[in-house]
Formats: C-alpha cells, sequence, structure tokens
C-alpha cells in the first residue's frame, strides 16, 4: 500500500511510503465506471423482445381516427385491446414475415354487439367495426335498414334538437341510408 492517509471505522491512519511503490495507482473517477456496451445491447434486446411479446400476443393500443363508430367511439379516443378473446391468428402479430394465413390459436366467437378489429384481405391497415351477425346467421340490407335472420335491426333514433343560433349541425351518410351527424360550434 502506498503512502497516504485513509481512515478505517473512525480511526485514521498515516502510512509511511514504501520502496516498492514510486507512482501511485490511478483511481477511477467516481461516477465515471467503464460502460459495458456488451450488457446495455443485450438489456435493450430483451426490452424490445418483451413490447414485440406483449404488442403480438397480450394487447395492443390503438387510435380512434374517424366517426364510425361514433356514438361510442369518439375521434381521438386511444384504447387498449386485448388479443385473447377471440384467440390469436396471422393478425395478431405486430409485423409480418410470412404471408397471410387463416389458422387460429384457441379460437373464440364474438357475441352480437361486441366491437371487434378486423384486417380486410389484401389490406395491412387496421379497422374497428362492430359484430352485427354470427356464423350461420343470414343477413341482408333492405331500404338501408339491416336484416337479421328475417328481424331488422332497430336503428339509434336522434331526437330532436333545438340548435342554438352558433351551432351548425353537419351529416354525413356512413352507410347507404344511415346518417351520422356531428355538432360543430361556429
Amino acid at each position: 500500500m502506498g503512502p497516504g492517509l485513509y481512515r478505517y471505522r473512525g480511526a485514521q491512519v498515516v502510512s509511511e511510503p514504501s520502496e516498492e511503490s514510486s507512482t501511485p495507482a490511478e483511481a477511477p473517477k467516481p461516477g465515471h465506471e467503464p460502460l459495458d456496451w456488451i450488457a446495455e445491447i443485450r438489456g435493450l434486446a430483451w426490452m424490445l423482445l418483451a413490447v414485440l411479446g406483449f404488442h403480438s400476443l397480450v394487447a395492443k393500443p390503438f387510435y380512434i381516427p374517424s366517426i364510425s363508430m361514433m356514438p361510442n367511439l369518439l375521434v381521438g379516443d386511444r384504447l387498449v385491446v386485448s388479443k385473447f378473446p377471440y384467440g390469436w391468428n396471422w393478425a395478431s402479430a405486430s409485423f409480418h414475415v410470412l404471408p397471410r394465413k387463416t389458422w387460429r390459436v384457441m379460437p373464440g366467437t364474438p357475441q352480437y354487439g361486441d366491437i371487434v378489429i378486423v384486417v380486410p384481405r389484401g389490406r395491412t391497415d387496421d379497422l374497428i367495426k362492430r359484430v352485427v351477425a354470427l356464423p350461420g346467421d343470414r343477413i341482408a340490407v333492405r331500404n338501408g335498414q339491416i336484416v337479421l335472420n328475417g328481424k331488422p335491426i332497430p336503428r339509434l333514433v336522434v331526437p330532436p334538437v333545438q340548435l342554438p343560433a352558433d351551432d351548425a349541425l353537419l351529416c354525413h351518410e356512413r352507410t347507404p341510408g344511415y346518417y351520422c351527424y356531428e355538432d360543430f360550434t361556429a
């Protein structure tokens, strides 16, 4: 040990210089420990794998960009959708390296009125839709009215509204015969 002063359990000890140590050993600067790049890269790889696994197998966040699901889902709403209620399939993966397949693991059947995420064939974007028919149902659209198994599905009736002087009511046709109204303040 070289010359110096150090504390040991509250007592000060002074050592004498020895002939062996002519230069003091360089101590690392406090707070500047060498960075282990391999450990950092390994940690980032595990983090990326965990995020992709969660995103592909457990849940996925979504943003509502349009008014097609109003009044239940509004423009700008954010939601986290569970991946497993109806089973995992090709569309569950966060990214696709294999061609589209029709397999499904632990399949489940949605119920009437469920809101589901679908990826139409030939497209890559996700669509948020409501289930109106199940396997085996007969469905038709007559005069803009959905008819399920011979019975019309009731429509949402918008009650009469008196608009203030500075408001405007805009309408657009989502599905033939179905109209969506939005209230805009001028």
